[in-house]
């Protein structure tokens, strides 16, 4: 029997159907049933996470052995062949998703130098710190300076280089209040600059805070900007 608990792999999810013989190219599919509803969307999803591994499919042949397993014909390969082809094709694909992501990762580093020196020529009023936070004063308040592991209130948005806010307090919820140690290592070091009343905008690299992982909303190796509303600094 073929083993196809490689098939049960995410990146194998998208075993899929392209097109559809007894449908006319030159026409509209239509769906007139929940089954027709179902075949496609089934196809469709698992189709594009297939061609998403960026394996090399001939559509006819793949077409050819979906026909088959419907049919219950017997293919052309033993199972030994099959599963070692099987096999070959998991580490294709696994080599594709890697190199997908360290070119991606560059990218991502390229446009956040890119965006760093711009940032530097055209805003001479932007500082720095060591560690590489860049950061700007929109207003030097005069209340108690924070501190690492005391408790703060403060409002904030957070957005990615091209503007897309990800984060907020403003409009949506009450300031926040936390510890100032209970952010990414980028936002703490940036709170502790500020005194009560101040108003910053924060230019955060990707190393100081979401990493090569990023989150749901932060793609990874993102920088991001966070401004700043320090309202309180608690015992």
């Amino acid at each position: 029997m073929k083993k196809n608990f490689i098939l049960g792999l995410s990146i194998l999810t998208s075993i899929a159907i392209f097109g559809m013989n007894s449908c006319d190219k030159n026409k509209k599919v239509k769906l007139n049933t929940q089954k027709d509803s179902i075949s496609w969307v089934l196809g469709e999803n698992m189709a594009q996470g297939l061609k998403e591994t960026g394996l090399d499919i001939d559509k006819k042949i793949f077409l050819k052995a979906v026909e088959n397993v419907f049919d219950g014909k017997q293919g052309p390969l033993d199972d030994t062949t099959f599963n070692k082809v099987l096999q070959e094709a998991a580490i294709i694909m696994m080599t594709n998703q890697q190199n997908k992501i360290a070119k991606a990762s560059e990218t991502a580093k390229t446009n956040e130098a890119k965006f760093f020196e711009e940032l530097k020529t055209n805003n001479p009023e932007v500082k720095s710190t060591e560690s590489g936070l860049y950061y700007k004063v929109i207003k030097q308040g005069e209340g108690r300076k924070a501190f690492s592991g005391g408790r703060i209130r403060f409002h904030y948005k957070a957005s990615l280089a091209d503007g897309k806010v990800f984060d907020q307090t403003y409009g949506v919820r009450e300031p926040i209040l936390t510890l100032t140690d209970n952010v990414f290592p980028g936002l703490k070091e940036g709170l502790q600059l500020m005194s009560a009343g101040s108003h910053y905008i924060f230019y955060i690299p990707s190393q100081l805070a979401f990493g090569a992982n990023g989150t749901e909303d932060v793609p990874p190796h993102s920088l991001v900007i966070y401004e700043i509303e320090l309202i309180h600094v608690l015992d």
